[in-house]
């Protein structure tokens, strides 16, 4: 009986499961270290530009004219001691 040798050409399918078992763990670890490093930058951005849009409008306020005082909140209620205006609540 002649002995016939195979050579090995292939992945088995143990091996390609542990292998994107491995990655999907590597992938897993580097994308939340990815969000936790990014967030707080992104959250100061937004604030910034909250700021900037903020300092636009007071701007294009003043701007109009209407520069003794800033227009009164929605469902404000005026604080004042004596005869001097201390603002809105």
């Amino acid at each position: 009986m002649p002995i016939i040798f195979h050579s090995q050409k292939a992945f088995t399918l143990v091996e390609v499961i542990v292998t994107v078992a491995i990655l999907s763990i590597l992938a897993s670890i580097g994308f939340s270290y990815y969000a936790f490093a990014y967030a707080p930058e992104a959250r100061d951005a937004t604030r910034k530009a909250n700021i900037r849009t903020i300092y636009n409008a007071m701007d294009i306020y003043q701007q109009n004219g209407q520069i003794d005082r800033l227009p009164k909140p929605a469902n404000a209620t005026l604080i004042s001691s004596g005869s001097e205006e201390r603002g809105y609540q």
